[in-house]
């Protein structure tokens, strides 16, 4: 298989350790890393109370990480703010709600 951001959490295998079966291919375990995305830029930036977070709804695998984002984002203390995005037409609205509503910081890892 290609590049997939998280093998057990798609359903293909039960375990990274143990996949069973015959898989070969990459994973790019984006989930593991969520935290620290989200983590980093409350670190280096003024005091944030709330982060827009993008997401493309089309793409299942993001449903996952939308998940972990908004975990590590609540976990910060902080009030999430989701903005859809499926085609290049629709960032325009997406910043302006973002705008509308002060969010003070952006997480994408949810959009590709």
């Amino acid at each position: 298989m290609a590049a997939v951001g998280d093998l057990v959490g798609a359903g293909f295998v039960a375990s990274l350790a143990r996949p069973v079966g015959n898989v070969t291919g990459m994973s790019n375990i984006v989930r593991d890393l969520t935290g620290k995305q989200v983590q980093l830029p409350v670190e280096v930036s003024p005091p944030m109370r709330r982060v827009a977070i993008m997401r493309n709804p089309a793409n299942p695998m993001m449903v996952l990480l939308l998940k972990e984002v908004d975990a590590a984002v609540r976990a910060l203390g902080l009030q999430p703010q989701v903005v859809e995005v499926r085609t290049l037409a629709d960032f325009e609205g997406a910043f302006e709600s973002m705008r509308k509503k002060r969010a003070a910081g952006l997480c994408s890892s949810a959009i590709p």
